[in-house]
């Protein structure tokens, strides 16, 4: 195998050019000499050149353009001594003078293999920094926009209305407004809902009025669509039409500071024909809305004790 073996500082990029002893090329101009292994100093082909004896090797540096080194090739026997042509040549290459006379005397320290390997990506991967550059943006931006969209919120907390949490303003004095939102209303939402009798509607309206008068009416939102089975005692009953009645309820014996009322077809309950103020009702249903007024029940259910 033919083969160019050279030494030159690490790091360089090193192409060579063989010539027939008549001056013409053989074979392309400016093939590849790699450094094996990276940033080792050590330069040699990897491909297998059609050479003979007599062929120049001149050996070049990309970088700066210049000829570094050159030589003739010729065939050595074991003794090292040269002989006739055989297919094992090796090259006796002669660094340019120039070159050799900068580097005499000088002691280039080798660096830490991981910091070879470090200026070896450098050199070698710029294609691939774009990508490097592109994924860090992408993490940047996933880190910094959701604080952004947090900001945003508490600074415009009426532009949310709906979702996971809402933030709001309320006051703790007279001037100083601060920032609190409704994580922990949606929380105890989520909790109640799965109890079957809890909360209360009293429960409903004090947690609605322990709140600032600017967060109440958002309050009263978060209780809407929450299925809910009272114990109620019958108010009133009036009929919209001949099939329609509104039944109002409230939690105490004869009366309520709270109001719940609800739309029911009288033929499917008759015993509210004959009922009389404060039954006992067990009433399931679905909040379908709530005011200062009272709440409104919707997918009603009764039952009578």
């Amino acid at each position: 195998m033919n083969e160019i073996k050279f030494t030159y500082v690490a790091g360089r990029m090193l192409t060579y050019t063989v010539r027939k002893p008549d001056g013409t090329l053989r074979g392309p101009a400016d093939r590849p000499l790699p450094e094996t292994p990276p940033l080792s100093g050590y330069y040699t082909n990897n491909d297998r050149p059609d050479l003979i004896v007599g062929d120049m090797v001149i050996i070049k540096d990309s970088k700066t353009g210049n000829n570094i080194g050159s030589g003739e090739w010729h065939t050595e026997d074991a003794s090292g001594g040269k002989v006739g042509d055989t297919t094992q040549v090796t090259p006796e290459i002669h660094e340019n003078k120039s070159v050799k006379e900068k580097q005499e005397g000088v002691l280039e320290p080798k660096p830490p293999e991981f910091l070879r390997n470090l200026l070896w990506i450098l050199r070698y991967g710029k294609k691939w920094w774009w990508l490097l550059f592109l994924a860090a943006l992408v993490l940047l931006l996933l880190y910094i926009l959701p604080k952004l969209n947090l900001e945003y919120q508490n600074i415009h907390p009426e532009d949310k209305t709906s979702g996971d949490s809402s933030p709001a303003i309320s006051t703790s004095g007279p001037n100083s407004p601060v920032i609190v939102n409704y994580d922990s209303l949606e929380s105890k939402t989520k909790q109640i809902a799965e109890k079957e009798f809890d909360p209360s509607p009293e429960e409903i309206y004090k947690d609605i009025e322990s709140r600032p008068l600017f967060q109440q009416k958002d309050a009263m939102e978060y209780y809407i669509g929450l299925k809910v089975k009272w114990q109620l005692c019958l108010s009133s009953i009036s009929m919209l039409d001949e099939e329609t009645a509104r039944v109002s309820m409230g939690t105490g014996t004869l009366s309520s500071i709270v109001n719940i009322s609800c739309f029911v077809e009288i033929s499917h309950y008759p015993q509210l024909k004959v009922a009389k103020q404060g039954l006992v009702i067990w009433v399931s249903g679905e909040i379908s809305s709530i005011d200062q007024l009272g709440i409104v029940l919707s997918n009603v259910s009764l039952e009578f004790e």
